[in-house]
């Protein structure tokens, strides 16, 4: 028998993911990046694959970037504008931070996806950092929330690099 909270975890990370679709752009066409090591292996054996670098911890380091000749609050209106078109609701928002959340379909246990952008001022600009979460009985004396930055940091990446561009669409 599957272990239904893997499988809950599994469906929960595939909406949060969903969430970040609609941020991926193609940059053009270019080399893919090599996932074998060099050729350095005797002829007549098989490349081992080398494996993907980790990032950081979150806590230590969300994915991140630095935007000039913006004000916060610019910012902020432009990130407010891009995740309550994809269905978020804004459930915190200050001068310097805003929180959105949004209900995770087609799960049996309910579930929240929660992303949460924070600014601060950094070498004449402000750097804007993400992170996000998953939240599983909202709400309830059985929620339970887990970090999942790591699990969508490339979506985050270039979500946040839309912002630094003013490109946010």
């Amino acid at each position: 028998m599957p272990n239904t909270y893997y499988i809950q975890r599994c469906f929960a990370l595939a909406a949060a993911l969903s969430l970040f679709a609609g941020c991926a752009t193609q940059t053009g066409p270019g080399p893919k990046p090599s996932t074998t090591t060099p050729s350095t292996t005797a002829p007549g054996t098989t490349p081992t694959p080398t494996p993907a670098p980790s990032r950081p911890s979150p806590e230590l380091q969300p994915p991140s970037v630095l935007i000039q000749n913006r004000t916060p609050q610019a910012i902020l209106e432009d990130i407010v504008k891009y995740r309550t078109g994809r269905g978020m609701t804004v459930t915190t928002k200050t001068a310097n931070r805003v929180e959105f959340s949004m209900t995770v379909q087609k799960v049996k246990v309910p579930t929240e996806a929660r992303i949460r952008y924070l600014l601060t001022a950094s070498g004449g600009g402000q750097l804007l950092s993400a992170r996000v979460f998953q939240v599983a009985n909202p709400g309830t004396t059985k929620e339970q929330i887990t970090e999942i930055t790591n699990d969508v940091a490339q979506q985050l990446d270039r979500e946040l690099a839309g912002y630094a561009k003013g490109d946010w669409r």
